[in-house]
């Protein structure tokens, strides 16, 4: 999106060179990717780290220990949450 107009820029304006067409493409699907991280961190079905810690009877610190170690998944935007849909016996 332009950040002026708040309207889609088109990435293959011919008046732009090719690295312009690049840059306006890339910046377009960072905008992208971040609405949906925040879509996707707005759902009820995600935790934050002391929910999902107090769910299954560890610390934060223990909840950060296994994203770190790739134990769940966590997903980090503006906040950070832990899906619900990954909760079972063995974590």
């Amino acid at each position: 999106m332009s950040a002026r107009s708040g309207e889609l820029q088109d990435v293959d304006d011919p008046e732009l060179g090719a690295a312009d067409n690049l840059t306006a493409a890339l910046a377009e699907a960072r905008e992208s990717g971040v609405n949906h991280v925040t879509q996707i961190l707005a759902r009820r079905d995600m935790l934050s780290a002391a929910e999902f810690a107090k769910f299954i009877g560890v610390s934060r610190e223990a909840i950060r220990g296994k994203h770190q170690r790739h134990e769940v998944l966590g997903l980090k935007g503006a906040k950070r949450g832990t899906p619900f849909f990954q909760m079972a016996s063995d974590i």
